[in-house]
């Protein structure tokens, strides 16, 4: 598997980016502010507003269901229980969230899950000061040894753009095993795609069921 990540992390400083990089940055920041969520209202109900905006911009498919605000706010709820769980928002002048990522600290990996901000704010570099933000913090907390950006997907437009930024393409070796159904349908229904996975999928256990995979 394929991964983009941020290593040297404490060695990041903003005066160490290219001039146009710098100079994106330092206009997003005359027009935002990153900082904490701390106000639970204002990341469920302004929160809910930038999601919807990301959501018309980009039909983004994973959990689409938060497009309806129940759903959204059970979201939100579970996200701000978790005490691992860091929170940074981006605020225009008038103090409105416009722009929201979520990250995971786990053992020394700082995980960039999620980010999404309304159509206006990110025309205006807010996703480029949040992502500096980040990395900021991340380089003054000791413990965090590295970023985990995201999955690599072959090359497409969002991996271009973390690569441009420092991200490095990290490959790990990974083991795929099937439940003996799922394994049937597979090779019987799609030969091709079975072939490719070739040794990958691992067999059963000998003197085994197939069926105590299942249990």
């Amino acid at each position: 598997m394929k991964f983009l990540m941020l290593d040297e992390v404490s060695d990041y400083a903003l005066d160490k980016l290219k001039h146009d990089r710098r100079l994106l940055i330092k206009n997003a920041a005359k027009q935002f502010a990153i900082r904490l969520v701390q106000d639970r209202n204002q990341f469920k109900t302004q929160g809910f507003q930038v999601y919807c905006s990301f959501y018309e911009r980009t039909r983004y498919r994973y959990k689409r269901e938060r497009v309806r605000r129940r759903n959204y706010e059970h979201w939100a709820d579970s996200v701000l229980r978790s005490r691992k769980t860091l929170i940074l928002g981006g605020y225009d002048q008038s103090e409105e969230l416009r722009a929201i990522s979520l990250s995971y600290w786990v053992a020394d990996t700082l995980s960039y899950v999620s980010f999404f901000a309304d159509t206006v704010a990110l025309q205006n570099g807010v996703g480029e000061l949040m992502f500096h933000r980040l990395r900021d913090l991340a380089s003054k907390t000791p413990g965090i040894r590295q970023i985990f950006v995201r999955r690599y997907q072959g090359g497409n437009g969002m991996d271009k753009y973390y690569l441009l930024r420092g991200a490095k393409l990290v490959t790990k070796p990974c083991k795929l095993q099937l439940d003996p159904i799922s394994k049937w349908i597979l090779k019987s229904c799609f030969p091709a795609k079975y072939a490719q996975l070739g040794e990958k999928i691992q067999e059963p256990m000998p003197g085994r069921s197939p069926l105590d995979d299942l249990l």
